[in-house]
């Protein structure tokens, strides 16, 4: 077998390759420009033959290709989204030329795996050396899995279809992204070696309802051991959801569950940010937003998820056994949000703060009925499973952004009418004409005492009490 030798550099931590389409899942053979003879180098559980300079882009010939085991590398989709960027990398060598005579790779199941995290996990696992099948609807195909991954077309909600269509295959890894999870769960018992769980971050009580908590509201951040909650949850899926965790752990002792949040980027089926990107690229001269914008809440991006998922993947230590939130490190306020929005589709506008309770077009950006901090702790997930954010949250946003304007939901449609946003500007200029009335009618109000920011306030604009 004839392979090409390509340069790639080694990042400091001695475990990842720099190049975002270095495909180390199908070949070893690589060369490092800094190394002047033959030598091996240890990267994880495995050894690469590394080339000298001069070997670069030639094209030797081996008799066999060792699949890594550990990652080294992600390949991830362009800034253009190109749905074919697996196929038009250079980088890229068909595994189909790879036969199971000269090569070993593990098995791993993903149940679902074409939704927005999904071909992440997938190619991150391919690039692990597994070999993938991913069990889905058939519904939602994409490009972005290439054709070396086995499909099995199924209702991961119909457990006994399921059952039939997997027959009795045993895999060394599961990751149950999709479905009816405690179903899945009891299905796999005894058939996975390991076994990666997706479910949702509602589970905490004070989520929901911030007012289930004394001050009202959750803390900031919520510690990774707050209480769960109870069997008198009012809303009947929060509760099914911290029953499915104890499912999860029942049937797979060893586990590792992750919590996902409110996600956003490409392929979303509900995207929680079209009603500031909508508002941008309609070219409102202001955005109304709910006390002051400041409300943050832990979202991630979805590659940054995906990374998350494929670290407990690798099934550190650790993390056996645990359960561990997942959102980007660096979070955004609304404010914040909108400002980035509109400086990446070059618009303009004039921020509005409203009190939340008077503020009914805000309410899509917040789904839900209080505007307080929902802000979970990622520390765990940091320290047991080795989580950064793979891209840069405000680089992330752009991306998200760029996205819905190239990709653009369609107006009064289906999806717009699920985020409940009538998009009813007419409104929206009645109430910010209202609201620069009583804005000029406050600030007429005198004070006997000029109240200020106190004597310890630093800031460019002078205090009010002392100037």
């Amino acid at each position: 077998m004839q392979l090409h030798v390509f340069p790639v550099a080694l990042q400091s931590d001695g475990a990842r390759f720099g190049h975002k389409y270095f495909d180390p899942g199908v070949f070893v053979l690589i060369s490092f420009s800094d190394l002047q003879t033959f030598t091996t180098v240890a990267v994880g559980d495995v050894a690469l033959a590394a080339f000298s300079h001069d070997y670069l882009n030639t094209t030797v010939e081996v008799e066999t290709v060792a699949c890594l085991g550990r990652h080294v590398a992600y390949p991830h989709v362009d800034y253009s989204f190109s749905e074919s960027y697996r196929t038009e990398s250079h980088f890229f060598l068909p595994r189909a030329q790879l036969s199971s005579e000269n090569v070993s790779m593990q098995t791993a199941l993903v149940i679902g795996g074409t939704g927005p995290t999904g071909p992440y996990v997938v190619n991150g696992l391919l690039d692990r050396g597994f070999r993938v099948t991913i069990a889905h609807t058939g519904q939602h195909e994409t490009s972005l899995i290439g054709p070396e991954v086995e499909h099995i077309h199924t209702d991961p909600f119909d457990i006994e279809r399921t059952d039939t269509d997997l027959g009795a295959r045993t895999f060394d890894l599961a990751v149950v992204m999709y479905g009816r999870l405690r179903d899945l769960a009891r299905l796999l018992q005894g058939r996975v070696s390991h076994f990666v769980s997706i479910g949702g971050v509602g589970v905490y009580r004070g989520f929901a309802n911030p007012d289930d908590l004394f001050p009202i509201g959750m803390p900031v951040p919520l510690p990774y051991k707050s209480d769960l909650v109870g069997n008198d949850e009012f809303f009947g899926k929060l509760r099914r959801i911290r029953e499915t965790e104890e499912v999860v752990f029942s049937t797979h002792p060893t586990a590792i569950h992750l919590r996902y949040p409110q996600l956003y980027g490409p392929r979303q089926l509900l995207p929680r940010e079209w009603p500031i990107v909508r508002r941008a690229l309609d070219r409102r001269p202001f955005l109304i937003v709910p006390d002051g914008g400041l409300t943050v809440k832990s979202q991630a991006w979805v590659e940054n998820a995906a990374h998350a998922t494929l670290l407990a993947c690798d099934r550190p230590d650790a993390a056996i056994g645990n359960i561990y939130n997942v959102a980007d490190q660096q979070l955004f306020s609304v404010r914040q949000i909108a400002e980035i929005v509109a400086n990446e589709l070059e618009h303009e506008w004039e921020i509005v703060s409203l009190p939340y309770q008077v503020a009914p077009s805000t309410r899509p950006m917040l789904t839900s009925w209080s505007s307080s901090h929902r802000i979970l702790d990622i520390g765990p997930t940091i320290r047991d499973l080795g989580y950064s954010d793979l891209v840069n949250p405000s680089t992330a946003w752009r991306l998200a952004t760029r996205w819905l304007a190239d990709n653009p939901i369609e107006r009064g449609g289906e999806v717009e009418h699920r985020l409940d946003d009538p998009f009813e500007y007419a409104s929206e200029d009645r109430q910010y004409e209202i609201w620069q009335r009583c804005q000029q009618e406050l600030s007429v109000v005198e004070w006997s005492e000029e109240p200020g920011y106190s004597s310890a306030y630093v800031g460019r604009n002078p205090n009010p009490a002392r100037s």
